[in-house]
C-alpha cells in the first residue's frame, strides 16, 4: 500500500469510527427524535389495540402525572396496575417511559410483551427496534422496523432506522433509498442526511456526497466527522490539497478529535510539509485523554517513511512521556515493537550505524519482511565494502511490492559496480516495467551498449 493510499484508508477509518455504529446519540437528543417517538403514545385503533374504559382512566392518570413533569410516579402508577400483564396499550406505554428514563432493557422487556398481545402493534414494533438500534442491535431490530413498515408506518424515524440498518448491512443502494424518505418526513434531521451522503460514497457518487456534506456544514458546521467524510471525498478525488484545506478549517473550528488531527498530519507530511505535520502530530498525541496508541504509532511509521529521522525521534521522546501510554509501552505489545523498531531506525540515522544496525538485524530475525529493516541493512553492508550480504538483505525486500522497485535498483547498482552487466541489465529493466523512469531507461540503454561492447571486445 502507498503512502497516498494507506493515509486515504486511515482517513476513511477515523471517518467510519466517528460514524460507527452511526452516531446516533446526536440523534436521541433531537427534538425531532423525541417528537417522532413520543407521538407513539396516542393510539390508532385501525391497527392498534383498542383502549378500553379502564384502560383509558389509567392512561388519563398518567397523562396528568406526566403533565406535571413526574415521569417516576406515572411509571410507578402503571407498574402496580393488576392490569399491566393483560394490556398490550399499558406495556407499551410504560415501554416507552422507561426508555425516556434511560432503561432500554426494561423497556425491551415491555415492549416484547406488548408485542406478545398484539402482533400488529405497529408502534411497540417501531420503539422496540429502536431500542435495539440504541443497543447497537441492528440485526434483531431490523425485522420489528420491516414490520412496522408493513403495518403502514411512513413515519422518517422508522424509515431512517431501517436505512441505518441497510447500510449496516453492507446495502448501500438500499440505504440511499430508505435515508431519501426518511427525510421527505423529517427534514431538519441531519443524521438522515448524513447517512444518505456516506452510502454515495460507497456507491461511489462522490460529487453527490460533498454537495450534500458541504450543504450540512453551512447549518453545523461543527460535526466533525462531517468535515472527516468529506476530507476522505478530496482524497478519492485526487484532491489532497483540498483534504487538508477541509480539515485545516475543522482543527481550527476545535471540531477534530485527535485521531483525525493525526490523519492531518500525515496529508502534510504526504505532501512534504514536515512543520506542519508535526504540529499535528504532537497536537495530537499531546491530547487529553490522548489517541489510541496504534494511532501515535502510526504517526512514527509514516515519519520513518519519510526519512525523516530526527522528528521521528522527538515525537517518538513525546509519545515515551506521556503518563497514558507507560503501561502500554512497558509490555511485549504491538505497539511497544513498533516503538522499539522507531527507536533502532533513529539510532541508526544518529551517527550510531554499528549499534542500530545490530538492533536492525534482530528487527529482521523477528520479520524477515520488514522491507525498511532490509533496505537499512543494505545500505550499511553496502557502505561496509559488503556486497554479498547488502545483496541477500536486497533479494528479501524486493519480495515486498511496496519495496520492490526500490530493491531491485539497489540490486542492480551494487552489480553494476561489480562489472555484473548481465546480471544488473535484466533487474533495472524489470524494475523500469513496474515503475517507467525515462532516466533509468536511458541508464539502461546505456549499460546494454557498454555491455555489448565488451562482448565485443
Amino acid at each position: 500500500m502507498t503512502l497516498h493510499r494507506t493515509i486515504i484508508y486511515l482517513l476513511s477509518i477515523a471517518a467510519t469510527a466517528t460514524a460507527a455504529p452511526m452516531p446516533m446519540d446526536p440523534l436521541w437528543k433531537s427534538t425531532q427524535f423525541r417528537e417522532a417517538f413520543t407521538a407513539s403514545y396516542g393510539i390508532d385503533s385501525r391497527i392498534e389495540p383498542r383502549v378500553n374504559a379502564e384502560e383509558k382512566t389509567t392512561l388519563e392518570a398518567i397523562a396528568k402525572r406526566m403533565a406535571e413533569g413526574n415521569r417516576a410516579a406515572a411509571i410507578e402508577l402503571l407498574q402496580v396496575n393488576p392490569m399491566l400483564k393483560q394490556s398490550a396499550v399499558m406495556l407499551f406505554n410504560l415501554g416507552n417511559l422507561l426508555f425516556e428514563e434511560e432503561k432500554q432493557k426494561e423497556a425491551v422487556t415491555n415492549f416484547k410483551s406488548a408485542i406478545a398481545l398484539y402482533p400488529n402493534f405497529r408502534d411497540a414494533h417501531r420503539n422496540l427496534a429502536v431500542a435495539m438500534v440504541q443497543n447497537d442491535r441492528i440485526n434483531v431490530a431490523e425485522p420489528h422496523l420491516r414490520r412496522a413498515l408493513e403495518l403502514g408506518a411512513q413515519d422518517g424515524l422508522t424509515l431512517g432506522l431501517l436505512g441505518y440498518c441497510h447500510e449496516s448491512a453492507g446495502r448501500p443502494q438500499s440505504a440511499l433509498q430508505a435515508y431519501r424518505r426518511a427525510t421527505l418526513t423529517m427534514p431538519d434531521e441531519f443524521q438522515w442526511r448524513l447517512g444518505e451522503g456516506r452510502v454515495l460514497i460507497a456507491l461511489g457518487q462522490l460529487a453527490a456526497a460533498a454537495s450534500i456534506f458541504e450543504e450540512l456544514l453551512d447549518k453545523i458546521p461543527q460535526q466533525m466527522n462531517i468535515w472527516s467524510h468529506l476530507a476522505d471525498i478530496r482524497l478519492q478525488q485526487g484532491e489532497p490539497s483540498l483534504a487538508i484545506a477541509d480539515l485545516e478549517v475543522a482543527r481550527r473550528l476545535n471540531s477534530l478529535d485527535p485521531p483525525i488531527i493525526i490523519s492531518l498530519g500525515h496529508l502534510y507530511l504526504n505532501e512534504s510539509l514536515y512543520q506542519r505535520a508535526m504540529e499535528c502530530y504532537q497536537e495530537g498525541v499531546t491530547a487529553d485523554p490522548p489517541p489510541p496508541l496504534t494511532r501515535t504509532t502510526d504517526a512514527i511509521d509514516f515519519l520513518l517513511r519519510a526519512r525523516r529521522w530526527n522528528d521521528a525521534g522527538k515525537l517518538t521522546q513525546t509519545i515515551e512521556s506521556i503518563d497514558a501510554y507507560e503501561k502500554q509501552l512497558s509490555g511485549e505489545s504491538e505497539a511497544s515493537a513498533r516503538l522499539e523498531r522507531a527507536k533502532a531506525f533513529i539510532e541508526f540515522h544518529s551517527g550510531e550505524s554499528e549499534s542500530g544496525a545490530r538492533r536492525i538485524a534482530l528487527i529482521v530475525n523477528k520479520n524477515p519482511l520488514d522491507a525498511q529493516a532490509l533496505l537499512l541493512l543494505a545500505d550499511f553492508h553496502r557502505t561496509n565494502k559488503r556486497q554479498e550480504q547488502a545483496l541477500m538483505y536486497l533479494e528479501q525486500a524486493a519480495e515486498v511490492k511496496e519495496y520492490r522497485v526500490e530493491a531491485l535498483r539497489k540490486q542492480g547498482e551494487i552489480l553494476v559496480q561489480r562489472g555484473d552487466y548481465s546480471k544488473a541489465i535484466p533487474l533495472l529493466n524489470k524494475a523500469h516495467n513496474l515503475a517507467p523512469d525515462e532516466i533509468l531507461g536511458q541508464y539502461i540503454a546505456t549499460l546494454k551498449e557498454l555491455a555489448g561492447m565488451l562482448d565485443r571486445e
